[in-house]
């Protein structure tokens, strides 16, 4: 996945960042760790950041970059590759935590400072991340939407491998052979202080409520076209063509009053032959919006009936769905070609002490199946290297438990 500066797609939260600038107080704004590497880059919001804050934030940034730079292969870069490390985020709504985060830039070209770069993600630590950070997709509308938030189709979540805490969640896996070509080839770990997701699941009930109430407003929307078809707008609105018409015909009058009868004519001639496609093609509109008033009557009674007949552990049961856009429809958890729907939990991030709190925090490393011999096989490597020694009971340490 590219990742261009001023973008946050790897990131697990989507806060629009207002201010770029090369440092934050608290970190140097040209050092670097030396050949390979570029000086730090930030992406930060610092509105309403204290200075003490935005010294704690870039702190943290170093925490992290140590975590991940653990073997030589990513601390004295070969082969060709050049990596950035960045830090960004920025303050949560108000009395609701923000989201900060430290990110690796990988470019498999020996890049310079200052310079405009397309690099990609590989390595990066999110704090307090939200729903979306797992979602199947990177950008884009939610899945669904309706009166309590948005809410996404999960990735595949696993249980902690060797050397993570046990309350770790994994998503994804890292896929080492060669000759993968993994189209996606990333792993993030969730972890959390408690075990609590920041995120929860969607109910079935609160999903048939959802898709009854877009299928009311489908034949709602039938129902007005069928009421007025676009031949009887145009009907309706004659009175202010014709206005138009004259007021045409008095403005050719004042500069040549011989070509009056002419545009007049062919004025017309145009609304005569408009009227007539028009009617002509009545009936068939007709036709196709009763279709679909049909077809939306019988989905929405479908989902009602569907709604009346759950039992309330089956309302209150989480959502797995599959099927289309078209036929969406609940399956078996863990079913093959289904998806487990999430959504955020509204009260997870309200501050309950200091507002950099690190409640939760997703660690994520992306291999980019790079052709052998290549910088960017190179720096597969080095992140290769740095997800086998990587201290999970260091970064766990970072956590804060939430007060209860």
């Amino acid at each position: 996945m590219a990742f261009i500066r001023s973008s946050t797609a790897l990131a697990s939260w989507a806060l629009a960042f207002v201010c770029i600038q090369p440092a934050v107080a608290g970190q140097p704004a040209v050092q670097s760790r030396g050949p390979g590497w570029l000086p730090w880059y930030s992406s930060l919001s610092t509105g309403g950041l204290t200075a003490a804050e935005r010294t704690a934030i870039a702190t943290r940034a170093g925490d992290y970059q140590r975590l991940f730079v653990t073997r030589d292969s990513l601390a004295r870069p070969q082969g060709g590759f050049t990596v950035e490390p960045m830090y960004n985020g920025g303050l949560g709504p108000p009395g609701h935590l923000g989201g900060f985060g430290y990110n690796l830039i990988f470019f498999n070209f020996i890049a310079k400072a200052g310079e405009s770069h397309e690099g990609t993600t590989q390595l990066w630590a999110s704090e307090n991340p939200r729903a979306h950070s797992v979602w199947i997709l990177d950008s884009g509308p939610p899945d669904f939407k309706d009166g309590q938030g948005a809410i996404y189709r999960e990735r595949p979540k696993g249980s902690p491998l060797p050397g993570m805490p046990p309350t770790a969640f994994v998503f994804d896996a890292l896929k080492f052979e060669p000759s993968s070509q993994a189209r996606e080839n990333h792993i993030q770990v969730l972890l959390t202080a408690d075990g609590e997701l920041p995120w929860s699941d969607v109910s079935r009930e609160r999903m048939l409520n959802l898709f009854i109430a877009e299928a009311d407003a489908a034949v709602k929307k039938d129902q007005q076209a069928l009421s007025q078809t676009t031949y009887q707008r145009w009907l309706s609105d004659a009175p202010r063509r014709r206005q138009e018409t004259e007021q045409a015909l008095v403005a050719i009058a004042a500069i040549d009053k011989t070509q009056v009868a002419t545009v007049k004519e062919q004025m017309e001639s145009s609304e005569q032959a408009t009227g007539e496609s028009l009617r002509e093609n009545d009936a068939m509109e007709r036709a196709q919006w009763g279709q679909a008033l049909a077809a939306d009557t019988a989905r929405l009674t479908q989902r009602r009936s569907e709604l009346a007949a759950m039992s309330p552990a089956d309302r209150a049961a989480a959502a797995w769905v599959g099927g289309n856009e078209a036929v969406i429809r609940f399956t078996a958890p863990g079913a093959p070609g289904s998806y487990h729907l999430i959504a955020d939990k509204p009260d997870y991030y309200r501050i309950k002490g200091s507002r950099l709190e690190v409640r939760s925090l997703m660690i994520g490393f992306r291999l980019t199946d790079a052709k052998p011999g290549s910088p960017g096989e190179w720096g597969d490597r080095a992140v290769t290297d740095s997800y086998k020694a990587f201290d999970w009971a260091a970064a766990a340490r970072m956590l804060k438990p939430a007060a209860k």
